[in-house]
């Protein structure tokens, strides 16, 4: 939906921004293709910070630095935000030290 357009004209048009599976080339949403795209988020910054403009309802003011995207995927790949000590590998280093908390709104 176009904010802006909607108070404007009083009329609503919604649109689909994207579809996780066309833009990732995901074969399907089960858990182990989006482990695969989380992993593919590691390697392939560009991917990344199209799913982060996604994230952000494809208003972005500016894109994810390291220690963010760290984060973000620290998120991504173990469902618990409140708990960094799972990503454990060298892609991460100490995440705990990276992160900053992210207003919601």
């Amino acid at each position: 939906m176009n904010l802006t357009d909607a108070n404007l004209t009083g009329n609503t048009t919604w649109f689909k921004e994207y579809s996780a599976k066309s833009a990732f080339n995901m074969t399907s949403l089960l858990p182990a293709d989006w482990q695969k795209v989380v992993d593919t988020f590691k390697k392939n910054d560009t991917l990344f910070q199209e799913f982060y403009r996604y994230y952000n309802k494809l208003h972005v003011t500016s894109s994810c630095d390291d220690a963010c995207k760290k984060s973000m995927i620290c998120d991504l790949q173990t469902a618990r935000s409140s708990d960094p000590s799972l990503c454990k590998d060298d892609f991460f280093g100490d995440v705990t030290k990276l992160r900053k908390q992210q207003a919601l709104c």
